[in-house]
């Protein structure tokens, strides 16, 4: 309801500062709630009562995951805007392949990227404890959308400044 996203949107502004707000996962949530699969106007009321609330408390969306019907909804509503196109990262997993949907996304008047990645191997702070095999394309990718993601003074500088 309208109230929850008043609520929700003005005491993360109000107690955190919040200035963007990320729904994440609306493919996952659109494919697992039955009430979005039955009701056809359900998701495009949850959509814009999310968006009115972050134009009322000056804050800007970004959709995460999305599907097409998602982003064309930001049509309706216009402080959406960014949108991660990739799946979440783990390295090596080609998430970086994101340019035909890019194309789509920034012809809707919506900034594409997608999820971070690590320029530097061996990232202490990950429990994974993974590399990355294609540091250079993640940073090639990445810098035509948003850049990386390492974790505080493991990043490769050599990567991201040739």
């Amino acid at each position: 309801s309208e109230d929850f996203w008043d609520w929700l949107l003005s005491t993360s502004k109000r107690d955190w500062n919040l200035f963007v707000y990320e729904q994440d996962w609306l493919s996952t949530a659109f494919d697992r709630l039955k009430a979005l699969r039955e009701n056809v106007t359900l998701g495009r009321t949850w959509l814009l009562q999310m968006g009115l609330a972050a134009q009322r408390y000056g804050l800007t969306i970004q959709y995460c995951m999305p599907y097409t019907r998602h982003l064309l909804q930001s049509f309706e509503v216009p402080v959406v805007t960014q949108s991660r196109l990739s799946g979440d990262y783990h390295a090596g997993s080609g998430q970086w392949s994101i340019g035909d949907s890019s194309v789509f996304v920034d012809a809707l008047g919506v900034a594409p990227f997608k999820d971070t990645f690590y320029t530097a191997p061996n990232q202490k702070a990950c429990a994974d404890k993974t590399s990355e095999p294609y540091p250079r394309l993640e940073a090639v990718v990445a810098t035509y959308s948003t850049g990386p993601g390492d974790h505080y003074n493991m990043t490769d500088l050599v990567i991201i400044t040739t």
